[in-house]
């Protein structure tokens, strides 16, 4: 895929919640995703105490960009796109519409382990990318599973800690888990 770090977690669930705790998503935060997702996108993000703001999808049944910059407010703080059925959305106008308005990107790329954009696997945008591996998904496993994948040495090092109950890799406590 082309990333530094990949960690195994107990489910997709897990991986977008602990992502974006991770990733710095805080209560009170408003997190931008497509109307088109299961319930587990929104459901984790409300579970961090954030807020799941809805928006329009394209003809693609992917996020369209066009809606996200009428979505945004002073309490935004990142865009969750949701790839699909082994599809990646628009990540170029994404990515320039975060940069312009400083948010982050974490990705549900649940549904899309191999797919490409412009080269770039799904999951390796933003932040933070998520995996699902339940058995419906592309690559599904006996049970449940997934994984978050990042280039950001700083949000590996708090996925380390998320996913270990606050340990560190000496094995001390540093933080909620």
């Amino acid at each position: 895929m082309g990333v530094k770090h990949v960690f195994g977690v107990a489910d997709g669930s897990n991986a977008i919640t602990l992502a974006l705790i991770a990733s710095g998503i805080q209560p009170g935060d408003e997190v931008i995703l497509p109307s088109h997702t299961f319930i587990a996108t929104p459901s984790a993000i409300h579970w961090t105490g954030a807020v799941p703001i809805l928006v329009d999808c394209g003809p693609d049944k992917m996020i369209d960009p066009a809606t996200i910059e009428a979505a945004i407010t002073p309490k935004t703080r990142a865009v969750m796109p949701v790839q699909l059925n082994g599809r990646t959305a628009n990540m170029e106008a994404v990515e320039k519409i975060c940069r312009k308005h400083n948010l982050l990107i974490v990705e549900d790329a649940a549904q899309a382990l191999g797919s490409r954009f412009k080269g770039r696997a799904a999951g390796t945008f933003g932040s933070a990318g998520t995996i699902s591996f339940y058995p419906a998904k592309l690559l599904g496993c006996f049970g449940d599973g997934g994984a978050i994948v990042t280039n950001d040495d700083k949000v590996a090092a708090q996925v380390y800690m998320l996913r270990d109950h606050g340990r560190d890799p000496e094995g001390r406590t540093r933080r909620w888990g």
